[in-house]
């Protein structure tokens, strides 16, 4: 089953903050070598880390879209260390780089 990515509209069915091209990309570019696999068994490691990091943490703010939206981000009301509101899509493209490398090797590799 393919991954719903958010992209910042806060929709309803999103499973995943990256895409599976992104997450090949960024471990072939750290040559990380333990990231193989099938595209589902990947994809089951990027569902796992969003999941972690949408419900381990207690985020500032609130989610831009309510109840209604399945992940924590896109939220509203969030300032950053230097005192800066930050919106949805600037999050967005932040948390693009922490994600694999907070969970995805180690939620990985638990699946195999």
């Amino acid at each position: 089953m393919a991954l719903t990515v958010e992209t910042g509209s806060g929709a309803s069915d999103s499973d995943a903050l990256i895409t599976l091209a992104y997450a090949d990309a960024y471990h072939s570019a750290l040559g990380n070598s333990t990231w193989t696999g099938t595209d589902a068994l990947k994809e089951a490691a990027i569902r796992r880390a969003t999941a972690y990091v949408s419900e381990s943490y207690n985020w500032d703010g609130v989610r831009s879209n309510g109840r209604n939206q399945a992940l924590e981000w896109p939220r509203t009301g969030v300032i950053d260390q230097e005192a800066t509101a930050l919106i949805a899509t600037r999050f967005q493209s932040r948390s693009k780089r922490p994600l694999p490398r907070w969970r995805l090797g180690s939620l990985y590799l638990r699946a195999l």
